[in-house]
């Protein structure tokens, strides 16, 4: 397994100013006081070329003020860590100050923004707007390893994919171009976008009109997480896992114990470089919401080699103290014990939100993440919609979520489970099984793909916007 370790924004030969891999850290969208929908948004992407190797990253500034209509500006001004400044043409200049907040959980990040118009030499009017963000970078080495489709009918996991980083930062892609037989090559080059990290793949004859996906992910015990989303192949949407035996196994009834919810603030995928390349401590927080009540649960597992893992529900065997952010697991799995500290803070030099140490399995453990739960309510207020059917989503706050099908037949969503890391609704509807897999999506604004049984559809806050 490779070194996961590494700083996100290192990537080697990549094409940017200094500028914009400084605005790189705050990537992400950052819901606009104001207007209903109103948004903004810094959004990188980084172009790879295979061979010979090139990296590219291209910067987007994209503002939706009245929650209604987007334009994107690409980022050519100025950013020194703090402020940026940017002039357009000879009449419209854009001044933003971005802050991190010093502790606390959800928000990582906020912007104060200042729109200047200048009308003649003398007269200038000033439309100031301010927004936070829940979203964090993350860097595309961090997601190296091989992904399989779990095995079905007592057959062997199936390998899918192979992401490769090498120690200078290079990122490479084995693929299986839906063929579902193990069978890779490479690909030509891939866009990785650094606000939903996902992977849009080129293959050997070019661009698709609609590229596979690659949506990363962690799964707790099934290590990194992979939403495969191909409109080419057989089967649209496949979830794939680095390790996929892994993880605890799944209740009738959500297992849940004091202090559930404050240790889910924490939930996120820690790269462990102290005990062994590939070794992590993984906490997956999730809520089942039954008729607008919420009851948390967490999910925890550790792996010592990123081969194998070892998995258990927080439970009342443990104990976890928010005061201290120490969780104690002395009987963790038969003869383990954990017992880890976590603590929130960002690192700019790594751009990391939390931290964990303590012992995992009579290994001493350090480590940190780059992940950050986000509400179900960030993904409103805006009703989401196509222009091809009547399928749409609508979140209303953590404990509900309308949604209309493609024939048009209109629910409120009040029984489902959620995966704030994932940002995942999963619940039946007419018999079926629903997932809802909400994101952002540039110019568009909030979006969701939509997989009612065996469809996969998609829906935007701006269908339009390009």
């Amino acid at each position: 397994m490779p070194d996961t370790s590494t700083d996100a924004r290192a990537n080697a030969g990549l094409a940017a100013t200094p500028d914009a891999e400084r605005l790189l850290a705050f990537n992400g969208y950052y819901a606009l006081e104001g207007a209903r929908g109103a948004f903004f948004a810094v959004d990188g992407n980084i172009t790879v070329v295979a061979s010979p190797y090139s990296a590219a990253l291209a910067v987007n500034l994209i503002f939706c003020l009245d929650g209604k209509n987007s334009f994107t500006l690409p980022f050519d001004g100025s950013f020194d860590g703090t402020r940026l400044v940017q002039q357009v043409g000879h009449h419209f200049e854009i001044d933003m100050v971005f802050a991190r907040p010093s502790k606390g959980f959800g928000i990582t990040a906020t912007v104060s923004i200042a729109l200047v118009y200048h009308l003649t030499q003398r007269r200038k009017v000033k439309i100031e707007y301010a927004g936070s963000t829940y979203n964090n970078p993350i860097p595309m080495a961090l997601f190296a390893g091989d992904y399989f489709l779990p095995a079905s009918g007592g057959g062997d996991p199936i390998k899918v994919a192979t992401i490769s980083a090498d120690a200078t930062g290079q990122v490479s892609i084995l693929y299986d171009w839906g063929n579902g037989k193990g069978v890779l090559s490479a690909v030509s080059g891939f866009t990785y976008n650094c606000n939903m990290y996902y992977f849009n793949l080129i293959g050997p004859s070019g661009p698709a009109a609609v590229p596979p996906k690659l949506i990363m992910g962690t799964a707790t015990g099934q290590g990194f997480a992979c939403n495969d989303v191909d409109p080419a192949a057989a089967s649209l949407s496949r979830n794939l896992f680095s390790i996929p035996g892994g993880g605890p196994a799944p209740t009738p009834t959500p297992i849940t114990a004091p202090n559930a919810q404050a240790l889910a603030e924490f939930s996120g995928y820690y790269a462990l470089p102290s005990i062994a390349s590939g070794a992590f401590v993984s906490l997956g927080g999730q809520y089942l919401c039954m008729n607008g009540a919420l009851t948390y649960s967490v999910g925890i597992a550790y792996s010592l080699d990123g081969v194998t893992s070892t998995s258990a529900w927080f439970d009342t065997s443990m104990s976890f103290d928010p005061e201290t952010g120490v969780l104690s697991a002395p009987n963790f799995a038969p003869g383990v014990a954990l017992q880890l500290t976590f603590s929130r803070g960002f690192d700019p030099a790594k751009g990391t939100l939390a931290n964990v140490s303590g012992t995992v399995a009579g290994y001493t453990a350090t480590g940190s993440t780059y992940f950050n739960p986000v509400p179900l309510r960030a993904f409103g207020p805006a009703r989401l919609t196509n222009n091809t059917d009547a399928t749409a989503v609508q979140v209303l706050s953590d404990a509900s979520v309308a949604y209309v099908t493609a024939a048009g037949v209109a629910t409120t969503i009040v029984d489902f489970v959620y995966v704030p890391l994932m940002y995942i609704v999963g619940t039946t509807f007419d018999s079926s099984e629903l997932i809802l897999s909400l994101g952002t999506d540039g110019p568009r604004g909030n979006a969701c793909i939509v997989m009612p049984g065996a469809s996969v559809g998609a829906v935007w806050a701006l269908p339009n916007a390009t």
